[in-house]
């Protein structure tokens, strides 16, 4: 692995950055910087994202996976990075709140599956916003879709504590919630004008990542 990392904080909040790391044919680069007048940016970009964090020794609970995170201050709101992310093509394996997640809604196939090959997903895109410089992260309009399950989700991420605070939909099986939208008229009364799905649950996550309180 092959790390080069410039970092300016104060504090939690980060002022500045500049990181690049390589792990065999994976890459990541991850640039924030002053654009004049105080204003920032911030692009992140990997082509498999999980390679990188396991070789960091950050997690092993993603499998492949491009990433870009593309924001940016604004006149208005100079202290808020606001941007969009994706990821895209990826594994999760073992996750642990994902697995109690699922365990509170009790699709017993899926937990087996995350807990051993793993559950395949198309994508996630949520709309971001880093918080005093970086320190707390907004998720917002958040979408997870894959073949065995979907997510939605909005809330946020801590990086002072550790906490994360997190809400949205669940759909077990969206691969047959996007077969029923497609039927007019009985996919709209089944699946819901607004995408959630046949089998869609609320839930909650509250509390510290390592150990949060989950609720459905």
């Amino acid at each position: 692995t092959n790390v080069r990392a410039d970092i300016s904080v104060q504090g939690p909040q980060i002022l500045a950055m500049d990181i690049s790391a390589n792990a065999d044919d994976a890459k990541l680069v991850a640039v924030q910087k002053t654009i004049g007048k105080g204003l920032q940016t911030l692009d992140v970009t990997s082509n498999n994202v999980g390679k990188i964090l396991q070789a960091l020794d950050m997690t092993d609970t993603v499998v492949g996976g491009d990433l870009s995170i593309h924001g940016k201050s604004t006149p208005e709101k100079p202290d808020l990075i606001e941007g969009r992310m994706w990821l895209k093509k990826f594994t999760l394996v073992k996750a642990p709140v994902l697995a109690r997640l699922i365990n509170a809604l009790s699709p017993v196939g899926l937990l087996e599956l995350l807990n051993n090959n793993g559950l395949n997903f198309d994508s996630m895109i949520s709309d971001i916003t880093l918080q005093k410089r970086g320190a707390t992260i907004k998720l917002s309009d958040g979408k997870l879709t894959g073949s065995s399950l979907g997510m939605t989700f909005n809330g946020y991420v801590y990086r002072t504590t550790g906490n994360i605070s997190l809400k949205g939909t669940i759909v077990p099986m969206e691969g047959i919630n996007k077969f029923a939208s497609k039927i007019p008229i009985i996919g709209q009364i089944l699946t819901g004008l607004k995408g959630e799905g046949i089998l869609a649950a609320t839930y909650s996550i509250k509390g510290p990542t390592s150990d949060p309180t989950v609720s459905v």
